[in-house]
């Protein structure tokens, strides 16, 4: 069953987000590296260790970054580890980004998940203007969290690409958190984990074994 996208930034270790594996202990997750096609081919590992950040809020998905170390590596040749950017990195309003995922991409049918991978470009949003917009809201933006989308809508992130990459200038910069009740909502850019904030913990985590 597909649950949500992860990143692979080493042999044996997938980011993903904190929501995914929250509360899901009893559940054997695995990862599946190297297909564009939903539930078929590639490789399948299981996952031998989650460790979610422990500020994680799962009311307000701040600090939404989960590890995950893998039993073996990852060896398919098509399934590389992506850079993350640096702790320090400047994540520039107007930035073009990149998403991928097995999402939904059709509201009418919001949890069925997409046959083949998409992928969709999309800018980094002002992060005051993301704020605001969503202060009327039951979540809020903070400082571990960056913003991207069109104003006007239309492109986004849905239900079933949790977890997934933000790509900025080639690195892993983001993680698909969350939205507005329905996606690609004009005025509410979708929200991601901030890579370069949470850096520090991620680097923390591999760095033990």
């Amino acid at each position: 069953m597909h649950l949500c996208g992860g990143t692979l930034i080493g042999k044996k270790w997938v980011i993903t987000a904190a929501h995914c594996t929250y509360g899901n202990r009893l559940i054997k997750f695995a990862v599946r590296a190297g297909s564009s096609i939903y539930f078929t081919g590639g490789q399948v590992v299981p996952v031998k260790k989650i460790t979610e950040h422990p500020k994680f809020n799962r009311t307000t998905l701040d600090y939404d970054v989960s590890v995950l170390e893998l039993s073996e590596d990852i060896t398919i040749e098509n399934a590389l580890p992506i850079e993350m950017a640096d702790a320090d990195a400047e994540v520039k309003t107007g930035s073009i980004g990149t998403i991928t995922g097995w999402g939904s991409v059709s509201m009418e049918d919001k949890y069925k998940p997409s046959h083949d991978l998409q992928m969709v470009q999309i800018p980094v949003a002002d992060s005051r203007v993301c704020k605001e917009a969503y202060g009327n809201t039951s979540k809020h933006v903070s400082e571990r969290m960056i913003c991207a989308g069109y104003a006007e809508g239309g492109k986004d992130a849905c239900f079933g690409d949790s977890g997934g990459p933000l790509i900025v200038d080639g690195k892993l910069t983001g993680i698909v958190s969350f939205g507005y009740e329905y996606c690609a909502a004009p005025n509410y850019p979708g929200v991601y984990s901030s890579v370069p904030v949470l850096k520090e913990f991620i680097d923390s985590v591999v760095k033990q074994v």
